[in-house]
């Protein structure tokens, strides 16, 4: 990677094996080291250490070019299926190709999910985040959070709406499912606070 430009800084990590760009945690491993982590359970440990201490990041799997038995094909989608629930996706590459991928990853500009929330720093408009917020309750994507707030306006407006308003934007179940999860957080907040519910 050296060669290539790219400043390298050798220490030990933990959880993972490279930080690419001072933020996006990386896992290297050959084929067969992801298999055994995956029969073994280390993998899943490893993806939730990742988590936990960088807010996400990659698994990076080194493949050779000869084909997969089933068995192992079945693996490796089922493993790389969790791990994108679990918020740090499996990357496959090409047999020793590790170090030029490292070197592309380092020239692109970072964003979306692989990066903790706290280290993203493009500025937000006062709309998108509005519809981020939105957005964070299940079911609601950036359509319908738009949709929301298009019809009432504002965040205040849309958290004070009913289920009959809501049903007329997003339907019935999201509307019931909204309001109950309002009702939750609400909940919880006055338990905190000490307050009578």
């Amino acid at each position: 990677m050296r060669e290539g430009g790219i400043p390298v800084e050798r220490r030990k990590l933990d959880p993972c094996d490279y930080i690419v760009n001072g933020v996006i945690c990386i896992e290297r491993k050959t084929l067969k080291d992801f298999l055994k982590s995956v029969y073994d359970g280390r993998l899943f440990d490893q993806i939730r250490r990742m988590v936990e201490a960088r807010g996400g990041g990659l698994v990076m799997v080194e493949v050779p070019l000869p084909s997969l038995s089933e068995r192992e094909r079945k693996v490796v989608v089922g493993a790389a299926a969790k791990s994108i629930v679990s918020g740090v996706p499996i990357v496959c590459i090409p047999e020793g190709t590790g170090p030029r991928f490292l070197e592309a990853l380092a020239r692109l500009e970072p964003v979306g999910s692989l990066l903790p929330a706290a280290r993203i720093r493009r500025r937000v408009n006062p709309k998108e985040r509005r519809v981020a917020v939105l957005e964070a309750f299940p079911g609601i994507g950036p359509r319908l959070a738009e949709r929301l707030l298009e019809r009432f306006g504002s965040l205040e407006r849309v958290f004070a709406a009913g289920i009959p308003e809501l049903r007329e934007v997003i339907g019935d179940k999201r509307a019931r499912e909204f309001k109950a999860l309002l009702r939750e957080v609400g909940e919880k907040r006055g338990e905190e606070r000490g307050l009578p519910i």
